[in-house]
């Protein structure tokens, strides 16, 4: 994870990925356009992007002792980033709504 999409292995990985998903598609039976494979690539990209993003967040980080975050540490700080992150959705929610009236 720690490399982009773009390095080997997990170039391969992502091919792996889109000729399983391409031959899940065919055997269940599910009516999927048919698309090129540079769009199944594409898709799984996009996708791994998000979730390498997401495992970079919940890395541990060094605090001012020059020690790692224990993993409590880790989930705490991710709750109140979630808890964060909400509260400013909410807010832009209700100042859409109120202009909007």
């Amino acid at each position: 994870m720690k490399a982009g999409p773009g390095s080997e292995w997990n170039r391969a990985v992502l091919l792996i990925l889109m000729k399983k998903m391409k031959k899940a598609c065919q055997k269940s039976g599910l009516r999927v356009p048919e698309r090129s494979e540079a769009y199944y690539l594409d898709l799984l990209e996009q996708r791994f992007k998000r979730v390498r993003s997401v495992w970079k967040q919940a890395q541990p980080k060094r605090k001012e002792d020059d020690e790692l975050e224990s993993p409590s540490d880790v989930e705490r700080r991710l709750v109140i980033a979630k808890q964060t992150g909400l509260k400013i959705a909410r807010t832009r929610e209700r100042r859409g709504n109120v202009r909007m009236q």
